[in-house]
């Protein structure tokens, strides 16, 4: 069974949905907002009223108040991420990006925490040369960490996935 309402719209809106030459099915568009504005709420009444989470957030604000300071810890991961796909936009070459893949595009989180050996060879197929010159170039500094390191595979293989079916049929690189 379907319910009908009348929803009210501004002209100018009217005017340009009206203007539309292709079929549209307003009803269904309007459906489908309906139901992601009902997830949203539906989310924020999981997740707890406002009040709620002010309450919260105020607590956690006294407790690192009255923790004892500390700097700020960049994450390398996310720094590596962002690097990499900064690289793979930037300067990448294929060859480099189908040996990175070849070397570790299979590895999940937990790989990366219990093979010492897959950042090295993230590094090794990223570059012929000595990795510390190709990190000086593109990463925090000679010798990233491998938490560095797995960012840097990951972006730059996200990148990558995404750009792969447009390069079509794969050549022997």
């Amino acid at each position: 069974m379907t319910a009908r309402m009348t929803i009210s719209l501004p002209d100018e809106l009217k005017a340009r949905m009206d203007a539309v030459q292709v079929p549209v099915n307003w009803s269904g568009v309007a459906a489908r907002s309906f139901e992601g504005q009902l997830e949203q709420l539906s989310e924020v009444q999981r997740s707890g009223s406002l009040a709620d989470v002010v309450e919260r957030l105020r607590a956690s604000r006294r407790a690192h108040a009255q923790a004892r300071p500390r700097e700020h810890d960049p994450d390398p991961y996310g720094e590596g991420l962002a690097a990499g796909m900064t690289w793979a936009r930037a300067t990448a070459e294929c060859p480099e990006l189908a040996r990175l893949e070849a070397a570790c595009g299979e590895a999940d989180v937990e790989d990366w925490g219990t093979c010492p050996g897959l950042a090295e060879a993230a590094q090794a197929a990223l570059t012929a040369g000595p990795p510390e010159e190709f990190w000086a170039l593109h990463g925090p500094g000679p010798e990233p960490t491998p938490r560095f390191v797995q960012g840097f595979a990951d972006g730059a293989l996200a990148i990558f996935q995404q750009v792969k079916l447009q390069l079509g049929a794969p050549r022997a690189l």
